[in-house]
């Protein structure tokens, strides 16, 4: 009979000690997700943080080359107009009316090209604007 309760201590002694080693595998594990979940939070925050900071630094740049386009060709428009109004006096009536007309439309044309690349640009910086990220 002893020897019945000895092999049954002991199997109950080698299922503590088993379940033991596996807790505290499962405890070491558990802990080693949580250092890893946590490193990968902070790595994911940084990189939001520098795709935002970039993100923001190209939006400025695409903008400030469409401002410096404007500029540009603003200062064509008045040149233009300056070179049709002082050149006015060597034209025929018809030829000046003709210029004119084809001045008018050709402002109307820049108008529009001018405000469709702002409104594509907008759009287009709008999906990556700051608050994205």
């Amino acid at each position: 009979m002893t020897l019945k309760w000895l092999l049954m201590w002991g199997a109950c002694g080698i299922a503590m000690f088993t379940s033991s080693t596996a807790e505290g595998f499962l405890l070491e594990y558990q802990d080693e997700l949580a250092n890893i979940s946590t490193q990968v939070v902070r790595e994911v925050t940084n990189s939001w943080a520098d795709n935002s900071e970039l993100n923001g630094l190209f939006n400025r740049r695409i903008l400030a080359q469409v401002g410096e386009a404007t500029v540009q060709m603003r200062y064509r428009d008045e040149l233009v107009a300056e070179l049709l109004e002082n050149g006015r006096n060597s034209l025929s009536d018809v030829c000046w009316e003709f210029l004119e007309e084809y001045y008018a439309f050709y402002r109307a044309l820049w108008g529009v090209d001018l405000r469709n690349c702002v409104r594509e640009a907008y759009q287009d910086l709008e999906y990556d604007r700051l608050d994205r990220f």
